[in-house]
């Protein structure tokens, strides 16, 4: 991995924080959720399972909450 300069380093936050600015609402979730993996310095996560699940829940709510997985379900 290249070093940046300082005034690399503030432009590609600067693009960032632009994209971040322009996403829908909904889209901020797996941002964050996305931002928390790669910083992490190992694989698993490192933040408690009950703010993980509240934070995922309204994302995941939109594939969960549907006819077709609780036809997929409805057996078990």
């Amino acid at each position: 991995m290249a070093i940046m300069t300082y005034n690399e380093n503030a432009a590609i936050r600067q693009s960032i924080n632009k994209l971040i600015d322009n996403m829908p609402n909904y889209k901020l979730i797996e941002i964050y959720d996305y931002i928390r993996f790669i910083s992490s310095n190992t694989s698993k996560l490192n933040f408690d399972e009950v703010s993980c699940l509240a934070l995922s829940e309204p994302s995941l709510a939109t594939d969960w909450l549907t006819n077709e997985e609780d036809e997929f379900w409805k057996d078990l």
